[in-house]
Formats: C-alpha cells, sequence, structure tokens
C-alpha cells in the first residue's frame, strides 16, 4: 500500500478529473490525502480520501475570485486570463507548498500526484526531492516545438507558414507573460528555492511523469520537448495505470475507466 497525496487546485473543472484520480487509488487500497481547498473537502472524504485544507494559502470562492484576489477585478480577454495566473495560481505557490511541507513533516507520502497548475506541488516535490505526477486536466497540453501554444484554439501546423506562425505565438506569449515570470521567480525565492533558468512551462509539469484522464488518442502526441512523449498507453480499469517511456522526456501515462 501507497501513502498519496494529491493536490486539486478548488475549482470544479480540476476536482472533476482528480476526484476520478483519487477514487482509483482508494479502490485499489492505497492511503489517499487530498489537499484542496474546503469548498471541495466533502466530496473527496466521500471516495474515502482525508482532506488536508487550504491554510497558509489563500483559500477562495470559484465564482467570486475578486474577493480574495482584487488584482482580479475590472479585468477582461488575454489580460484576465494572465491575472488569473499571476495572482492565483503562481501567487499562491509558496503557501500552498508551506502547508504540503507541514503535511509531508506530519506523514510523508510515497507520491504526490497534482493537476498542472498546483504550482506548491512542483515547488514543495522539488524542495523536498519527493516523487511527482502531473495529471492533465484537458486533452495533453504539455508545450513543444510541433505544436502552437497549448492556451490556443489552433490546429498544429502542416507546412512552413505555420510552423513560423508557432514561433510567432510562442515569442508573443513569452513576452506577454514576463509578470507571471516575474511571480514564479518570486515564489521560488519565497519557499526557498534557487533561482532556474528553466522556461516558465517547465513550472507546470512533473520532470518525470505526467499523466491524462480518458482515451489513449484524445491528445495530439508531441515529438519532442522538455515534458513530451510520442507514445500512449491504453487506459486501463480503476487503480491501474498504462506507461510508456520515452528516451529524453518523462513517463506518460493513461488514467480512466474504459475507452471505445
Amino acid at each position: 500500500m501507497a501513502d498519496v497525496m494529491i493536490a486539486v487546485m478548488p475549482f470544479a473543472g480540476h476536482v472533476a478529473p482528480l476526484a476520478a484520480v483519487a477514487e482509483a487509488f482508494v479502490e485499489a487500497g492505497h492511503a489517499v490525502r487530498v489537499y484542496t481547498g474546503r469548498a471541495y473537502a466533502e466530496r473527496f472524504a466521500a471516495l474515502g480520501a482525508e482532506v488536508v485544507p487550504w491554510q497558509s494559502a489563500p483559500d477562495f470562492d470559484e465564482l467570486d475570485l475578486a474577493a480574495t484576489f482584487p488584482a482580479l477585478r475590472g479585468r477582461k480577454g488575454p489580460r484576465q486570463l494572465l491575472a488569473n495566473v499571476e495572482h492565483l495560481f503562481v501567487g499562491t505557490g509558496a503557501a500552498q507548498g508551506e502547508d504540503l511541507a507541514r503535511a509531508f513533516a506530519a506523514r510523508p507520502w510515497d507520491v504526490i500526484v497534482a493537476d498542472g497548475l498546483s504550482l506548491g506541488t512542483h515547488l514543495v516535490a522539488e524542495r523536498l526531492g519527493t516523487p511527482s505526477v502531473t495529471v492533465s486536466i484537458v486533452p495533453l497540453s504539455m508545450p513543444t516545438p510541433e505544436l502552437p501554444p497549448p492556451i490556443l484554439p489552433l490546429l498544429p501546423a502542416t507546412g512552413p507558414l505555420g510552423r513560423l506562425r508557432d514561433r510567432v505565438l510562442f515569442a508573443a506569449l513569452e513576452t506577454f507573460s514576463r509578470g507571471v515570470r516575474r511571480a514564479y521567480d518570486a515564489q521560488r525565492a519565497a519557499f526557498g528555492l534557487p533561482p532556474t533558468d528553466a522556461p516558465l512551462d517547465a513550472a507546470w509539469h512533473s520532470p518525470t511523469w505526467s499523466a491524462r484522464p480518458g482515451c489513449p488518442n484524445s491528445s495530439s502526441p508531441a515529438a519532442r520537448g522538455p515534458s513530451a512523449s510520442s507514445s500512449w498507453a491504453p487506459s486501463r480499469p480503476p487503480g491501474r495505470s498504462g506507461r510508456h517511456r520515452r528516451r529524453g522526456g518523462p513517463t506518460c501515462a493513461t488514467i480512466g475507466r474504459s475507452c471505445t
């Protein structure tokens, strides 16, 4: 039996897929803790998991984010998206990490599993050196030169013009996300981690394991990249995962009940 910590950002869209993951671990007989906001504590407790609530990290109402994060008030479109990432997802990272570090001190886990936007998971795993797994809450969205930026609803490039489009978009995204990068560097420093030259994209994925719920062909496989795999394993019943390791990339696992 393994001791598993699962970290979930307290949003409905993040909770649903990670609840299935938690249920699979519980059904397989593992000890499961879930770090999330109080709004979803009962849902995970009903699955048989022990809930570790946000404490140092500021808990919030997902329907009224500005009440906890005033900087989000009055923004729209891309500015709203970047503000959400900077102040909510990145800005709470060190505090999330402190909550998780206390939970580890109280009872060490064997592995920590989290949705990609749970920044505290990646920080605490780096500081403690514990194994970590990233679960993509959407069809796998690892950045790679073969695909456009994951946040944009664009098809993969099929020729030189498309690849030029992607290079321009990645450059523009890097420029517009400088505030997010500064916030990330500040959160690393606040959590006692050294500076890093790694791209910001690397902050959202485990360096070794990445998983996604669903069917093997629901994502476009990436050919290369800092966090990519070109092969997918078939889905297995709850509590089991298909795996394939690609040289130079992390292991990718598929977590799902069935595929048709």
